[in-house]
């Protein structure tokens, strides 16, 4: 383990007693981490593959093969069937025919299929409605490369047009309409990430008052790069486009990718936590020093590192996101004795490191070494036990952080202000 790059004083010159660097791909022997399906993350030969039931996922960027981090998701579940297959009757083709298994797919496998439309003026694309639960927020996405269609649309409704869309340039990405509501449709959502390859996933998402959920891929040709919902436009035969790897999933943001066959499939929520000599071996229950790196969650309210004795908001220390602002809080008994707020966490992706030291009425944090902020009066938390990384120990889905984190180290002992402020540099 390796210390921070920034001064100590001579008692305090000692390497932290504990360190976790979840960008080595390698999980730290007392880290326990259970996840009772499998799971999807991208290698890092930059290829979406498969982690067995309880492998942590260890993803990677697809385009440039940087190490992100450890994957930490809550449970979702793809209602799309056969997610690799629009050949099958669950997709319904307008003006557009399906041909499978002719394009590398972002698994590196040959199971992209290819959405070819006639020389005609229509609606160009593929739909698939499935149940839904009225006024709940869900994302569609799909993976899609150009194979001479220069645009695609991606759209979430109702099955009657009220919902949201998002127009995408297929060779750079770029949005050139969108997310937008459609009709009546509040909160839409929609990105694009790239996954190497020429392959970009995209996504759209909106909240409608309908039990039932459409996702609608259309091929838009030159010229109509800003067309509305469900255009009627003039194709060429040349405007094809490979897609892969569909998914509608109850939430405002997209998941790593799930898949299907004949049958809905729900991937388990990632569970990473330190618990007995693993936790009481490097923790000091009367002063330390936590910091963590991670990305910014896409979710309102995340909690990304818990020191607790199992109970949510009873003794413990967290790491968490209200509202999108950062905090740093400690509990003594049931009552907040510090909450020490770290400003506006940025979009979602954006890494953070975050440090904060406690000791009897001195508590202090900051973030990526900004401005300090303290608290001198409250007790520290009692009779920690373990440490819940990404999530909090009642296990909410709510609170799941659904991205990754880097870094954990500890220090058993409150450095200094300027020393908490040097150490969330990261």
């Amino acid at each position: 383990m390796i210390a921070p790059s920034f001064s100590l004083t001579a008692t305090e010159r000692v390497l932290p007693r504990m360190a976790l660097d979840f960008t080595s791909g390698v999980l730290d022997s007392r880290v326990t981490f259970t996840r009772s399906t499998t799971g999807t993350y991208f290698n890092s030969a930059g290829v979406l593959t498969s982690a067995a039931i309880n492998e942590a996922r260890f993803d990677y960027n697809p385009t440039t093969l940087a190490p992100l981090g450890l994957l930490i998701e809550g449970q979702r579940t793809n209602l799309l069937t056969y997610s690799e297959d629009f050949t099958q009757a669950s997709y319904t083709k307008f003006s557009a025919t399906v041909t499978a298994n002719t394009g590398t797919s972002p698994s590196g496998t040959l199971t992209a299929d290819l959405l070819t439309p006639p020389a005609t003026t229509a609606y160009h694309g593929i739909i698939s409605v499935v149940a839904v639960t009225a006024s709940t927020a869900y994302s569609a996405s799909v993976f899609i490369k150009s194979d001479g269609a220069p645009f695609v649309q991606i759209g979430y409704d109702n099955g009657a047009s009220v919902g949201a869309f998002m127009n995408v340039n297929t060779v750079t990405g770029a949005i050139t309409r969108g997310p937008e509501a459609a009709f009546a449709a509040p909160n839409p959502t929609g990105g694009v990430v790239s996954v190497g390859n020429g392959w970009f996933r995209v996504s759209v998402g909106a909240t409608h008052t309908s039990a039932t959920g459409r996702i609608l891929i259309s091929i838009l040709p030159a010229g109509q790069s800003t067309a509305g919902q469900t255009p009627s436009t003039t194709t060429a035969v040349t405007d094809k486009l490979l897609i892969w790897g569909a998914q509608l999933e109850a939430g405002s943001f997209p998941t790593s990718y799930i898949p299907t066959v004949a049958s809905q499939v729900t991937r388990a929520a990632d569970v990473a936590v330190m618990t007995g000599t693993n936790f009481s071996d490097w923790f000091n229950a009367s002063a330390g020093t936590f910091r963590a790196t991670y990305e910014a969650s896409p979710n309102t309210f995340t909690t990304y590192l818990v020191a607790s004795n199992g109970v949510t908001a009873q003794n413990s220390f967290h790491f968490d996101n209200d509202s999108g602002n950062m905090r740093a809080v400690y509990y003594s008994g049931s009552s907040a004795v510090a909450t020490l707020g770290l400003g506006v966490l940025g979009t979602a992706g954006t890494v953070n490191s975050v440090a904060s030291s406690y000791a009897v009425n001195n508590f202090v944090a900051a973030r990526n070494a900004g401005t300090v902020v303290t608290d001198t009066a409250g007790a520290v938390p009692v009779s920690l036990t373990q440490l819940n990384i990404g999530a909090d120990p009642s296990g909410a889905a709510v609170n799941v952080m659904n991205t990754r984190i880097q870094k954990i180290y500890y220090y058993p002992l409150a450095l200094t202000s300027a020393e908490v402020q040097a150490f969330s540099k990261g």
